[in-house]
């Protein structure tokens, strides 16, 4: 299945993340790009302003989408004219990301016209997908927004117009447009995308995926990486300001509160995305040993503290 769009297109669905004027933005030479492939609910909101908080004062600005991996390449050969330096990326633990997707469709932020296409229990929704997804993982097909290159859910022709959780992180690692769907999706390609990738980071372990990219990005290790010293003396109330908010007052969703049963359907429809999922924080796990190494300054304080695997937030 194929699919054409212009460059124009693309350079017109993307934000920007940094707080530069035009007149910065104008300047020779323009700033360098770190793209953020911005993956719907894992945290992706709040990592665009923590990254670019990260970045002030170097010429770079990050720059998010929710899009497909291939646009970064695609705008760095167009509109972006070799600027972009490299992709971001936050992963999610699959069963975490589907129970997310449900709450944000069923959420008061929607309007009614799409909430009310949601069934009411989780339960049904899962069974929803599982027929979509049938025995040979057939999967959704087809152009799901044509005519668009990316637009809001509601206008598209998405299921209970939302988000499809079929493999959704393997989706946007090897996708041409956000929905547009050919049955399964290429995990080969998703699991190179992401090694290609300059950073990778894990929602459940925000903190630290934070530490790293400071790391990354200045070749030093930054005060408030020191997870001996108490957080608010850490942060200031500058980083993870916005993410701590959301989390600590959001709603609290527990997977204790379904039955194995649903958890084997999610298993079963979004089994690409826990190879991905495990493959990314391998990768992130051993970067952020790296540095603690290199610095001798404990950065993971918070692997003690991580949330119990059956309560997350939403």
């Amino acid at each position: 299945m194929q699919h054409f769009y212009s460059a124009e297109s693309l350079a017109a669905s993307w934000e920007s993340c940094s707080q530069l004027t035009a007149e910065e933005r104008g300047q020779e030479p323009k700033p360098s790009l770190l793209y953020h492939l911005h993956i719907p609910r894992t945290a992706g909101i709040s990592f665009c302003f923590d990254s670019a908080m990260i970045l002030t004062g170097r010429r770079t600005e990050v720059i998010s989408q929710e899009g497909c991996y291939v646009w970064s390449q695609l705008l760095n050969n167009t509109a972006f004219a070799g600027r972009v330096e490299g992709v971001a990326i936050l992963f999610r633990d699959p069963r975490a990301h589907v129970l997310s997707q449900y709450l944000f469709c069923k959420g008061r932020e929607r309007p009614w016209q799409y909430r009310q296409l949601m069934p009411m229990r989780f339960e049904r929704w899962v069974a929803a997908w599982s027929r979509q997804d049938g025995e040979a993982f057939a999967g959704l097909h087809g152009d799901f927004a044509p005519e668009e290159t990316w637009t809001q859910l509601g206008h598209t022709e998405m299921p209970f117009k939302c988000y499809s959780p079929l493999d959704l992180q393997t989706h946007h690692l090897s996708c041409a447009k956000p929905f547009l769907y050919d049955g399964r999706p290429d995990l080969e390609k998703a699991i190179a995308n992401m090694k290609a990738s300059f950073f990778v980071g894990i929602q459940e372990l925000y903190q630290g995926s934070l530490c790293l990219l400071y790391e990354k990005v200045h070749k030093s290790i930054a005060s408030w990486c020191n997870c001996t010293v108490p957080l608010v003396k850490r942060y200031g109330g500058h980083f993870l300001s916005l993410y701590n908010y959301e989390t600590s007052r959001g709603r609290r969703a527990t997977t204790s509160n379904y039955s194995q049963e649903v958890w084997d359907r999610v298993d079963s429809f979004t089994s690409a995305d826990r190879v991905l999922y495990t493959a990314a924080k391998e990768r992130f796990l051993g970067e952020l040993s790296e540095i603690e190494w290199r610095y001798k300054m404990k950065t993971a304080c918070w692997l003690l503290n991580v949330k119990k695997p059956d309560t997350f937030s939403a």
